[in-house]
């Protein structure tokens, strides 16, 4: 699937702010660190862009319904882990500096 440059931009983003390669983040593995940055990137990517949960799974080699889990999966680590909180808040700073 071929993404536009903003698109590429929010895994950029991702990448850089958590500390993971593009390769990492694409990985299948349930790495603790991977798994967080990847439920990131679901939810920067569905809330930033066009993209549907249908197209995200696609882009990371999984289904709708596992990125919508993901999603809910990171919304729970946020209510309760602050560290988690402020991650996730830095990503989405630095995407709303971004112009599309």
């Amino acid at each position: 699937m071929e993404l536009t440059n903003y698109q590429n931009r929010i895994i950029d983003i991702v990448c850089e702010t958590l500390e993971m390669s593009r390769d990492r983040l694409f990985a299948r593995t349930r790495l603790s660190d991977i798994v967080f940055a990847r439920q990131v990137a679901f939810k920067v990517l569905y809330f930033n862009t066009e993209l549907s949960l249908v197209k995200i799974g696609k882009l990371f080699g999984f289904n709708h319904d596992n990125v919508l889990m993901g999603m809910r999966s990171l919304h729970d680590k946020i209510d309760t882990d602050k560290q988690c909180e402020e991650l996730f808040v830095m990503v989405q700073n630095k995407i709303d500096k971004i112009d599309e």
